[in-house]
């Protein structure tokens, strides 16, 4: 099994540091896709986050509130 870093994801959606870290917090809050912590370090499967991209990153509802 393959892992994104955070670093890696930023760059796919080319979006900075604190917007990287709102999108992990909520995927992971609402299992919008898999968000995998290991002690300080956070990766996220490949796959499920390749998949989540091409349905349309949906699921990312927070910045509507």
């Amino acid at each position: 099994m393959e892992f994104y870093t955070p670093e890696n994801i930023g760059n796919i959606l080319q979006i900075g540091r604190t917007n990287l870290y709102k999108i992990l917090k909520y995927a992971e809050e609402k299992e919008v896709f898999t968000v995998v912590r290991i002690g300080k370090s956070i990766r996220v499967p490949k796959a499920e986050f390749d998949k989540w991209c091409e349905n349309g990153c949906k699921g990312l509802d927070f910045y509507k509130k």
